[in-house]
C-alpha cells in the first residue's frame, strides 16, 4: 500500500512484478452484461474477494452495511455476480466514492485493479501464478473477450524484471 504521505490515496501494488499480468480491453459499446460476464470471468480466479477503495471510505460505496472503520469487504463465491455487476454498472464519474477499487484475492496470488483507467487502458488483473492466468485467458477467450497477456521476463540478474507481451486475443481469436 502506498505511503499515505504521498496523498494519492490507498495505492496497492505487488512488490514485484507479478508472473503474468492479463488486460482485459472493452470497446465503448460493450454492453454491461458483457462487461459483467468479463467481471465474473475474471472473480472465478479465487474463492473469496475483498474489495478496497483508493480513496475514501466503504460505507460509502453503497454495497452492503459495514463498519465505518473498516477497510475492505469480504465477498465469497455465493456473492460473485452481485459483485461484478456493481463494478460495471457503478458511476465512474470524477468524486464518486469508489472510483477507483481493488479486488484482492483472499490467498493474495490475485490483485484486480478496476479504475477511471480502465476503460481507455484496460481492466489489469495481476496474477502470481501461471496457472491462474491459463484458466483466465481461456475462459476469456471462450467468452469472446479482447486482451492482452504480459508475462514476468528475467534478465541476466534475475531482480531486474520486465513486461513483455506473450499474447494478444481479440474477440476469441490469436
Amino acid at each position: 500500500m502506498s505511503d499515505p504521505s504521498v496523498a494519492i490515496g490507498r495505492e496497492l501494488s505487488y512488490l514485484d512484478t507479478p508472473v503474468r499480468t492479463v488486460v482485459v480491453q472493452f470497446a465503448d459499446d460493450d454492453s454491461s452484461p458483457f462487461r459483467s460476464g468479463v467481471a465474473e470471468r475474471v472473480l472465478d480466479i479465487a474463492d473469496t474477494w475483498f474489495l478496497f477503495p483508493r480513496h475514501g471510505a466503504l460505507p460509502g460505496l453503497g454495497l452492503v452495511e459495514v463498519n465505518p472503520e473498516s477497510t475492505a469487504i469480504e465477498f465469497g463465491r455465493d456473492a460473485r455476480r452481485s459483485l461484478a455487476e456493481y463494478l460495471v454498472t457503478r458511476s465512474m464519474q470524477f468524486g464518486t466514492p469508489g472510483l477507483d477499487l481493488y479486488a484482492v484475492a483472499s490467498d493474495g496470488q490475485a490483485l484486480v485493479t478496476w479504475d477511471h483507467h480502465t476503460q481507455n487502458e484496460g481492466l489489469c488483473v495481476q496474477l502470481q501464478r501461471v496457472n491462474d492466468a491459463t484458466k483466465l485467458v481461456a475462459s476469456l477467450c471462450n467468452f469472446g473477450s479482447e486482451f492482452e497477456v504480459l508475462s514476468k521476463v528475467w534478465g541476466g540478474g534475475g531482480s531486474d524484471a520486465t513486461d513483455e507481451t506473450i499474447g494478444s486475443i481479440e474477440n476469441g481469436a490469436a
